[in-house]
């Protein structure tokens, strides 16, 4: 009898003490539990701001409901975009945004203020309405469009853009990309819709770009150029001016590809850069007349140890030439700062104007790989 009532209490103990400490898989099974219930909290409070904001209220087909704009309390400035927003439409001083992650769109005003989130239709229906009740600048007949590099942002080129505006006139149009979180392809579908989308005032598009955005519009003009063989119209293209650009490769990139902090930092599209056997071939060479801007900031001394021959720090000078350019300039500039020197921004607005970076009498021409029966089309002509 006593060793049953002793048995009994051990029981009891052992029962209190599973209630007071949990077995292993018991508190596993709580964790997991409350886990869950933070996740669907979390997609919860998603839900509820997307409503909130317009993240799913599309207009039905033949209903006149005007868009869920933000209201004006929450119109607060954002970042304009640096690592997660890409351009997918530009009427300076406006643009819709769409988000590498979640696909939201927003419309920004020439503030960085988002005006409103949802769809990428709802925000251009947004504009669209903007566009009867204000005032928006109409195009200019002569645009430039100008994309920064890698794990840089629009603002790294507002200083080209005021001088290619101030001094000579042009339309500067300033795109926005997530250019780590995305491929180069990626960025070059966003770019061909932006360009759709100019106004016919537009007669003549030029491009300038610094390092990895000049990627993205060489995949722009060979998307083109497959398009081209099924009919597709032919933009306006005049010239355009490459700052620093990879258009070999760059062995830096391919030497720490497999660094954890260099895909931390350079994400799928410095990945890309590194495998250039697999990219090159998705990347056309301009038919318009380009030149080509490369930096040496140590012309009597070495430069960066893990690149052969003269470079920037980042691109070696070898790298950056492209067969078919009509003029090629290296000047003592760092590739960071390359498109903020004053002589680099005066060449490149001479280019554009004239067609060479000094005077006709100093160009350096790299010989173009003509294809049999191939003709070039130069673009506008000095």
């Amino acid at each position: 009898m006593e060793q049953q009532i002793v048995k009994r209490l051990k029981l009891s103990r052992k029962q209190l003490s599973d209630e007071v400490n949990p077995r292993p898989s018991l508190r596993l099974a709580f964790t997991l539990r409350g886990r869950s219930m933070r996740r669907e909290l979390v997609a919860c409070l998603i839900f509820v701001v997307g409503t909130a904001v317009g993240f799913s209220n599309d207009k039905t087909p033949g209903e006149q409901q005007p868009p869920n704009r933000l209201p004006a309390f929450l119109r607060t400035p954002t970042m304009g975009g640096k690592q997660f927003w890409s351009d997918q439409f530009i009427h300076p001083p406006w643009r819709v945004q769409r988000h590498v992650l979640t696909d939201v769109c927003r419309l920004l005003d020439g503030s960085d203020r988002a005006v409103i989130w949802g769809s990428y239709r709802k925000c251009l229906a947004e504009f669209e309405q903007i566009k009867q009740q204000q005032h928006v600048p109409p195009w200019k007949s002569r645009v430039v469009i100008v994309l920064h590099g890698a794990i840089r942002s629009r603002s790294s080129m507002a200083p080209i853009c005021q001088l290619l505006e101030k001094r000579a006139g042009y339309q500067a149009i300033n795109v926005s990309y997530a250019s780590t979180r995305a491929r180069i392809s990626q960025h070059a579908i966003a770019l061909r819709k932006i360009i759709e989308q100019l106004g016919p005032q537009v007669k003549e598009i030029n491009f300038v770009a610094h390092s990895m955005g000049n990627l993205v519009i060489r995949h722009y003009l060979q998307d083109l150029k497959l398009q081209s063989r099924k009919s597709a119209a032919t933009p306006r293209i005049g010239r355009m001016v490459m700052l620093a650009p990879p258009n070999q490769g760059t062995e830096l990139a391919a030497r720490v590809r497999n660094n954890p902090i260099f895909l931390a930092l350079w994400g799928v599209s410095g990945g890309e850069m590194a495998t250039w056997k697999t990219l090159e071939p998705c990347l056309g060479i301009p038919d318009c007349e380009f030149g080509i801007i490369a930096g040496n900031p140590l012309p009597h001394q070495q430069g960066n140890p893990l690149i052969e021959g003269p470079d920037d720090l980042v691109v070696g000078v070898q790298e950056t030439q492209l067969p078919g350019a009509h003029d090629f300039l290296v000047l003592p500039v760092s590739h960071s700062t390359i498109m903020h020197d004053q002589r680099v921004q005066n060449a490149t607005l001479r280019f554009f104007q004239r067609g060479h970076f000094r005077s006709a009498a100093l160009r350096q021409p790299i010989p173009a790989i003509t294809q049999p029966g191939s003709t070039p089309n130069r673009g506008v002509t000095p």
